[in-house]
């Protein structure tokens, strides 16, 4: 699943450069974007002629995505973002976070939901803090499942996304 600009947008986050950089270096948003956020730069009153957006707003087409990412690092000052570092690992919740509300949001379907919610949990790296509302991970409160029809548990752990995506809307401010 990939992100694009504007699920960045409609999620109502704060997001830059950084947010880009580690989006297309861990292959969730596709190198092209950075055309459109560059284009959206150019169109704001307070602009500042770059040379580095006005470039990306004509295409990168005959550029590698490391040469990209180099020119980014350079260009928007990135020497000290690290791969795993604290900072990057805000960026990449940001990012999480973007996907899971577009699940919410785009799907009707609780059981499709949740499907949507497993493949974004595994490429995520399978994050402690999802496995409340992942249905194959074990129950960790007093919850029986066996107790409760296909429906109300799928509800449940609706129930239990929504909670966190709202605890995750307040992390990530």
């Amino acid at each position: 699943m990939k992100i694009d600009l504007k699920m960045l947008e409609n999620s109502n986050i704060e997001y830059n450069w950084k947010t880009l950089y580690v989006g297309i270096s861990s292959n969730i948003i596709e190198l092209e974007e950075l055309t459109n956020y560059a284009v959206n730069l150019m169109s704001q009153a307070n602009y500042e002629n770059n040379d580095f957006i006005n470039e990306l707003s004509w295409g990168i087409e005959n550029k590698t995505k490391e040469e990209v990412l180099t020119e980014m690092r350079i260009n928007c000052k990135l020497d000290n973002l690290i791969d795993e570092s604290e900072e990057w690992e805000k960026e990449k919740q940001k990012l999480r976070y973007v996907l899971l509300k577009n699940i919410r949001c785009g799907i009707k379907d609780d059981k499709k939901i949740l499907e949507e919610v497993e493949e974004v949990y595994e490429d995520f790296g399978y994050p402690e803090d999802m496995e409340l509302f992942i249905a194959y991970m074990p129950v960790k409160d007093n919850y029986d499942p066996s107790q409760h029809s296909y429906e109300e548990n799928n509800m449940r752990l609706i129930r239990l996304f929504d909670d966190f995506l709202k605890i995750e809307k307040e992390n990530i401010k």
